[in-house]
């Protein structure tokens, strides 16, 4: 690395050393989101509490912006390497839980009077849908990338983006562990965005 990279990740190794064990637990577990998160995302996915998560804000480790917390990216890179294989996995699941149960949710929330709110949701989230699917991918848990996908295909749909809905969705249907109704409500899901998109051969496919 050129000095300036030296010296920036010297910085970063120098704070994260004065951090009490509890705190540097939170910190190299919270590098595991993509983009930004809420706190209850946090709470749940780096098993802390808002007293450490605003103690790691205070030490400029996490920024926070109005609802939701970050990680500059030069420090996420730095927290993602102080966990060991162990760490690494069991942080990841629960971070792949987490946005399952809220794709879950949305499939809801973007059928009800509340779709306004529920489109900015998933806008705000996306990062970490797709952060939670490209892993379940790799860990062939193509279930779980079957249900966030088809979780959030109306906001595919809604924000034109049914190109990379499709995607995500074939890409689950292609992976290990998916059921037959994971493939019946992928394959749907599929067919409406084929039909948006005036894809009629493949959404009768």
């Amino acid at each position: 690395a050129d000095p300036r990279q030296q010296t920036l990740r010297a910085t970063i190794a120098w704070s994260s050393g004065l951090l009490d064990p509890d705190e540097r637990d939170v910190f190299a577990r919270f590098a595991v989101f993509a983009g930004s998160a809420t706190l209850d995302a946090v709470e749940t996915v780096c098993a802390t509490d808002v007293e450490t998560l605003g103690s790691l804000v205070d030490k400029s480790l996490i920024t926070r912006d109005s609802d939701r917390y970050r990680m500059l990216e030069t420090i996420r890179e730095y927290g993602v390497e102080q966990l060991d294989d162990a760490q690494r996995a069991e942080v990841i699941e629960l971070h792949g839980a987490y946005y399952e149960r809220l794709a879950h949710d949305a499939e809801a929330g973007l059928r009800g009077p509340d779709t306004a709110a529920w489109l900015a949701t998933v806008e705000q989230e996306l990062p970490n849908l797709r952060a939670a699917m490209a892993r379940a991918l790799e860990r062939e848990l193509g279930g779980r990338a079957a249900h966030i996908s088809s979780g959030v295909f109306r906001y595919w749909q809604a924000r034109s983006s049914a190109t990379e809905g499709r995607d995500w969705i074939e890409s689950a249907l292609a992976a290990e562990g998916v059921t037959e109704s994971d493939r019946a409500v992928g394959f749907l899901s599929s067919a409406q965005l084929a039909f948006f998109q005036g894809d009629l051969a493949v959404a009768q496919q």
